[in-house]
């Protein structure tokens, strides 16, 4: 995480002063793996929150960090933690509507191994709000996951996620 809080602030130091608007995300999100395993009747689901701090490059581009706390269900009840830190990149495409990569890593306790982490999301604004400093937002979002740690002796955890989060931005 200090590797990544680290580069975050080198992008946001590298682009010019524009980069004062900076938003806090927190939501909920749910993970569907496809992952299962040859011989179990295993059928994995997923839940948990999100937090998000973002940075605008200009009007419509952030640059941030992503963090991801989730607890895997087996469906037969047994739950273990898996985790996610990313670099995250998103640029609107059309009111209310982005699409944006996070980059990174993940953490599973299933087997007790660290793996890379790629999302490929679309977000949608459903409600938003501004006063004169501060503006709000609630948002949709569904993303593709490649989460694979099988070189490290894992499994593939790739899927997809949908997630509502809410959002505050100075």
């Amino acid at each position: 995480m200090k590797k990544l809080i680290a580069g975050l602030f080198a992008v946001s130091m590298a682009t010019s002063a524009v980069a004062a608007t900076v938003s806090f995300d927190y939501g909920s999100s749910w993970f569907r793996p496809r992952m299962n395993f040859e011989g179990n009747s295993y059928d994995w689901t997923s839940q948990g929150s999100t937090f998000a701090v973002n940075w605008a490059l200009d009007n419509d581009t952030w640059v941030g960090i992503y963090a991801e706390a989730l607890n895997m269900n087996t469906g037969t009840g047994s739950t273990y933690p898996w985790s996610g830190q990313a670099l995250q990149f998103s640029k609107g495409i059309v009111k209310n509507v982005a699409i944006g990569v996070r980059l990174g890593t993940f953490n599973e306790a299933y087997d007790y191994e660290t793996g890379a982490l790629t999302d490929v999301y679309g977000a949608v604004t459903i409600l938003s709000g501004s006063g004169d400093k501060v503006s709000a937002n609630l948002k949709a979002e569904v993303a593709g996951r490649w989460a694979d740690n099988e070189w490290n002796g894992g499994q593939d955890w790739s899927g997809y996620t949908v997630g509502l989060s809410a959002g505050v931005a100075f």
